[in-house]
């Protein structure tokens, strides 16, 4: 029984919704309506009503009592009462603009009876059921909210005090509404092409830049390391409050959270570009700009940029808290510079391919001239051992000009047909030579 009596205290009670005035509000309605139609034939059956008229009429009210004391009452009061609802459910739709009559009349309803309440609810960073009209999404409350694990909403009253809401189910207060409903969960945003001239005027455009990106929750990473399951997802109701109200409005309306966080990252890194040469911005770390001094690789450089206080005080103020950034790839748009880099790209590589091609040749006419030479001393190798075989001591120039002659002949036959033997060389079985004339 206590605890039945606890749960009608509760602002999530199916039936009372945390207002038992609206069931009070019911049951006096019925009580009026009752006390009308049956004190009315009561009183007609127990008066003398010729002489009660006689009387009222002389006190000038008897007109307005002899139609209460009537057992018409009854249905005049209902007739009445339906009018009311009926007036008061067309002023609703015309307030808050609501499509359908029964709509509004519903929206009456749950407004008096606090019955039958709306319902919505919020998961995936959405709300749902999506489309359509509803009233607790598009008009606000009373109704019940139910905010799944990995979600927040944030509601605001009539009188614009907005109030965070964590995973749970919430019971939306009379014209309180749903502002936004937002997902916990690490977001992945896309950035549009970036475009920023760098410190020599150099257009470069970033393209297939993205960021992850949630509602920050102020803690460490030793406290997320130690979360419970129930704990999965905490949050900051600042941060919450945050992410809707501290965001810019444009023409096209309140700018998205998303975009709001997009912007912190847009700036850091097109700040990033125009504070560099461009060739500071495409050397590596292994690699020096110009003027021989060694840079940062341009990527590690801006996600240290990122993460510097300015940068996360910028994503504070939307409610939000960098997980990870990728910078994407940088694009040159103006042709002229990116042919001038492929051609500048290409000259250390061209320089080498020169160097080995000349070293190759020049070892190539080493080796041809190494054998040339080889051959000549072979030649004249061969001629001091006809000398030596022909046992010549003192001969005349005619003699050992044809002895030289017979064997340059014998040795570029030996040269032209290398599968002959050789008529010049001594050994085995080969017929000598005959002396000289």
């Amino acid at each position: 029984m206590l605890r039945y009596l606890r749960d009608l205290r509760s602002p999530t009670h199916v039936w009372l919704g945390g207002q038992p005035g609206g069931c009070l509000r019911v049951v006096g309605l019925m009580v009026l309506v009752l006390l009308f139609g049956l004190g009315g034939g009561a009183v007609m059956g127990t008066l003398d009503m010729a002489s009660l008229r006689m009387f009222l009429r002389s006190l000038q009210a008897g007109m307005l009592l002899s139609v209460l004391l009537r057992q018409v009452t009854f249905y005049v009061t209902l007739a009445g009462l339906a009018l009311g609802v009926y007036v008061a459910a067309r002023y609703l739709q015309d307030v808050f603009a609501i499509p359908t009559y029964w709509q509004a009349l519903r929206y009456l309803f749950v407004l008096v009876a606090r019955l039958f309440h709306p319902r919505l609810n919020v998961d995936d960073g959405e709300i749902r059921p999506e489309g359509g009209f509803h009233l607790l999404r598009d008009v606000g409350g009373p109704g019940f909210l139910s905010v799944q694990q990995g979600n927040a909403v944030v509601l605001e009253d009539a009188m614009g005090r907005p109030r965070p809401c964590d995973p749970g189910t919430y019971y939306v207060a009379p014209f309180e509404r749903v502002l936004q409903a937002i997902s916990l969960e690490v977001q992945t945003v896309d950035l549009q092409p970036l475009r920023a001239i760098t410190l020599d005027g150099i257009a470069v455009e970033v393209r297939d830049a993205c960021f992850a990106v949630r509602i920050r929750s102020g803690r460490t990473d030793s406290e997320a390391a130690q979360q419970e399951a129930q704990t999965a997802h905490p949050t900051l109701g600042s941060a919450l409050l945050l992410s809707y109200y501290n965001r810019s409005v444009g023409s096209g309306g309140v700018t998205p959270w998303e975009r709001a966080t997009a912007l912190a990252v847009d700036n850091a890194i097109t700040g990033f570009i125009q504070s560099h040469r461009f060739d500071e911005l495409i050397a590596g770390g292994d690699r020096t700009a110009a003027g021989g001094q060694r840079t940062a690789f341009s990527r590690e450089e801006i996600t240290r940029r990122l993460n510097t206080p300015a940068t996360r005080n910028r994503l504070r103020q939307v409610g939000a808290e960098l997980v990870w950034v990728d910078i994407g790839e940088f694009h040159v748009l103006d042709e002229r510079v990116d042919d001038q880099l492929v051609e500048n790209y290409g000259v250390p590589w061209q320089g080498a391919t020169n160097v080995r091609l000349a070293r190759e040749d020049a070892e190539r006419w080493a080796t041809i001239e190494a054998g040339r030479a080889q051959a000549q001393a072979e030649l004249l190798q061969d001629i001091l051992e006809i000398f030596n075989s022909a046992g010549i001591q003192e001969a005349t120039p005619e003699e050992m000009e044809a002895l030289l002659f017979t064997r340059v002949t014998q040795f570029l036959e030996a040269q032209a047909y290398p599968g002959l033997p050789s008529a010049g060389r001594r050994g085995r079985g080969e017929e000598e030579l005959p002396p000289p004339v």
